[in-house]
């Protein structure tokens, strides 16, 4: 009797991992853990990823590439990736015109004033323009308006108007 040997081939398990949709943040937040799911094939014994996942550099609104970054498996694994996108929304900020502003028939209007009542500024981000209130000069109460106020794409800004008033 004789005995010819041959190899027993083990080779690599298929894996597939899909970034999980929906993945966001609002505008100045921090982003979160980028989260992923197996979406084909299994993880043998006690095998684990290593790293994780990452995205395309941004922090505007708007939608970025989820990468595969630095997650990995070990040489008995072909790991597959499927990407998504991370979307950034756009940070919800509510002013309000002050009330009681006013003035005395016949003298100058003074700057309109306002306050945020709702959300806040990232960084360094600040308003343009300026409240606008309607015409007239007669006594009485003149609505304050949004006017030229805004704030970058990056915002939804809403306004609360008041009035002005002028006394005798």
């Amino acid at each position: 009797m004789s005995f010819v040997g041959s190899n027993f081939g083990i080779t690599p398990r298929a894996v597939t991992v899909s970034a999980t949709a929906g993945q966001s943040k609002t505008y100045g937040d921090a982003d979160p853990t980028l989260a992923y799911t197996v979406t084909a094939g299994s993880l043998a014994f006690a095998d684990s990823f290593s790293g994780s996942l990452s995205r395309a550099a941004g922090e505007n609104v708007g939608n970025y590439a989820i990468n595969q970054g630095s997650l990995a498996l070990n040489a008995n694994y072909t790991l597959s990736y499927a990407g998504s996108n991370f979307g950034i929304t756009p940070r919800a900020v509510t002013v309000s015109a002050t009330a009681g502003q006013g003035k005395v028939y016949g003298n100058a209007d003074a700057a309109l004033a306002y306050t945020v009542t709702a959300g806040n500024l990232v960084g360094a981000d600040a308003f343009s323009g300026a409240l606008s209130r309607a015409a007239g000069e007669n006594v009485g109460n003149y609505a304050i308006n949004q006017g030229s106020l805004a704030l970058n794409a990056n915002y939804t800004l809403s306004y609360a108007g008041s009035n002005f008033g002028i006394t005798p």
